[in-house]
């Protein structure tokens, strides 16, 4: 979703860039809208999610409701600003920009131990702080805090970390959208 929404901000990339290019609503105005529009979308696909994987399929997410919701919503903010901040710095097209951020999704999750269980484990002993900085990592991790570690410490920990990392992916995207201007559209 984010990548999408970059890509039509950009105005030699598409139509709607080009029409939303000379609107005179300041940039940060038109990518905070369009950020709190996907977390929004994102953020009930996956409540929507967490009914299903709880209700139909009988997986327990974890006992504590609301730290699950609060979880769901910044695992949904960092997806979104990734996107949006890859989608604003490259001048690709959107092909490109949507297979590519496919693969820079996987890597990290990959390296979180969502494909090859004990790679996690491995991080940590050898390099724990791509595990800090990995947001795969850190939203895994605060998905454990809640249903198998019970530590509300580390759980918040994540939680800054995801919300730092979000901070400094939205500052990217607004940067990566700001720059541009255009002599003729």
């Amino acid at each position: 979703l984010g990548v999408r929404a970059s890509f039509d901000t950009q105005a030699d990339l598409s139509p709607l860039g080009a029409r939303r290019s000379v609107t005179p609503t300041h940039k940060l105005k038109l990518v905070i809208t369009d950020m709190t529009v996907l977390v929004l979308i994102h953020f009930i696909n996956i409540l929507i999610l967490n009914v299903y994987i709880s209700q139909v399929l009988g997986i327990s997410l974890g006992d504590d409701l609301p730290s699950l919701i609060l979880v769901d919503f910044m695992g949904s903010v960092i997806g979104v600003c990734m996107g949006l901040a890859f989608g604003s710095i490259s001048k690709m097209s959107l092909g490109m920009k949507m297979g590519l951020s496919v693969a820079l999704t996987l890597v990290p999750g990959f390296l979180a131990g969502l494909m090859f269980g004990n790679m996690k484990n491995l991080i940590e002993l050898h390099c724990p702080v791509i595990n800090r900085l990995n947001p795969a990592a850190v939203l895994s991790d605060a998905f454990y805090c809640l249903g198998i570690y019970n530590d509300m410490e580390r759980f918040t920990r994540c939680l800054l970390i995801l919300g730092a990392m979000s901070i400094l992916l939205f500052i990217t995207a607004f940067l990566g959208v700001r720059r541009e201007s255009y002599d003729s559209i």
